[in-house]
């Protein structure tokens, strides 16, 4: 994963993964859930 290499800081991560969320109607998601629990690690 990009943040874990060090390609991007975790809150670019976290709003990028915010983005996709609300165009693809993942917000409450267990997909987005799960994805930011990882990203938060």
């Amino acid at each position: 994963m990009l943040v874990i290499r060090g390609r991007i800081d975790k809150h670019q991560a976290l709003t990028k993964l915010d983005e996709m969320a609300e165009k693809r109607d993942w917000l409450g998601r267990p997909i987005y859930k799960y994805a930011k629990r990882y990203i938060r690690k």
